[in-house]
C-alpha cells in the first residue's frame, strides 16, 4: 500500500543507522521514516493494530502466538534503539502512536525546542539549548518522552495483560484524545518530567493556596485546578 512492508523498513533504517553519516544515507533513512510518518498518518486505530499484526511474527519459537501487546512493543523497541543511534548523527527521531519524524537537531547557537504539533524545532538563535521564550518551558519539553525508558527496556516485552499495561494504555488513549487539555493542564501544574506522585503534591501545593476558605482564594482558579489535576491523574498512572 505504501510501497515498503513495516519490517523492511526498519531493517533499512537500521543498516543505515550503523553506516557512517553521508548524504545519500541521510537521505535514504529520511525516506524510510517519512513513509513510516504516513503509515501512522493514514491508518485509523483498526488498521495499525492490523499492520503491527501483518509485519511481525505471528508465532513463537514454541508455537505460541504472540499477543498483540508484544507484536507492537517489538516494533516500538526497535524504533527506540534507532532513536539511539541516529541521535550521534546530528538526527532527531520523534516516535508517537500517531507520528513518526526524523529530523536534524539544530547546531550550537540554535534553540531545540521540539514542538511536535508543528513538527519542526524553534531554532531561534540563543546562547544555550533554548531560546528565552522556551527556556522556561525546557522542563515540559515535548521531545521528553515518558515512554523512552519503558520501551528501550526488551524485559517489558514480558509486561503482558498486567492491570499496570492496561491502565497505561488507558492513559496514552486518553492523552491522544485531548492532547491539548493534557498540555494546558501541564502548564497549570508547571510539573518538570511529571509522575502521579509529584502531580499530586503539586496538586496539594495550588489548593492550599487558591482555596476558596483562604484569604488569597480564587474560587475560578480553584476549578481549573481541579479540572486539570482530574485530566493528570488519567495520563500519569505511576
Amino acid at each position: 500500500k505504501f510501497g515498503m512492508s513495516l519490517d523492511y523498513l526498519l531493517s533499512v533504517m537500521e543498516r543505515v543507522s550503523l553506516m557512517e553519516p553521508t548524504g545519500d544515507t541521510e537521505e535514504l533513512l529520511q525516506h524510510c521514516c517519512n513513509i513510516l510518518d504516513k503509515m501512522m498518518v493514514h491508518l485509523d486505530m483498526f488498521e495499525r493494530y492490523e499492520l503491527i499484526k501483518k509485519f511481525t511474527p505471528p508465532l513463537k519459537e514454541d508455537s505460541f502466538p504472540y499477543s498483540l501487546y508484544e507484536r507492537h512493543f517489538s516494533i516500538f523497541h526497535a524504533l527506540y534503539s534507532l532513536k539511539i543511534k541516529v541521535a550521534p548523527k546530528g538526527l532527531f527521531l520523534y516516535i508517537d502512536p500517531l507520528r513518526i519524524r526524523l529530523l536534524p537537531i539544530p547546531e550550537k547557537g540554535f534553540c531545540q525546542f521540539y514542538n511536535p504539533e508543528e513538527g519542526s524545532f524553534c531554532y531561534k538563535e540563543t546562547p544555550s539549548f533554548f531560546c528565552s521564550e522556551h527556556e522556561v518551558m525546557s522542563p515540559l519539553c515535548p521531545s521528553f518522552d515518558p515512554m523512552f525508558e519503558f520501551y528501550l527496556d526488551p524485559e517489558n516485552i514480558n509486561f503482558g495483560e498486567s492491570e499496570i499495561l492496561q491502565n497505561t494504555q488507558k492513559g496514552l488513549n486518553f492523552y491522544l484524545l485531548h492532547k491539548k487539555e493534557v498540555d494546558r493542564a501541564l502548564d497549570l501544574f508547571a510539573i518538570s518530567k511529571p509522575t502521579r506522585k509529584k502531580i499530586a503534591a503539586r496538586y496539594r501545593e495550588l489548593a492550599f493556596k487558591f482555596h476558596p476558605d483562604k484569604d488569597s482564594g480564587n474560587e475560578e482558579m480553584m476549578k481549573q485546578i481541579n479540572s486539570a489535576y482530574s485530566i493528570l491523574q488519567q495520563v500519569y498512572v505511576f
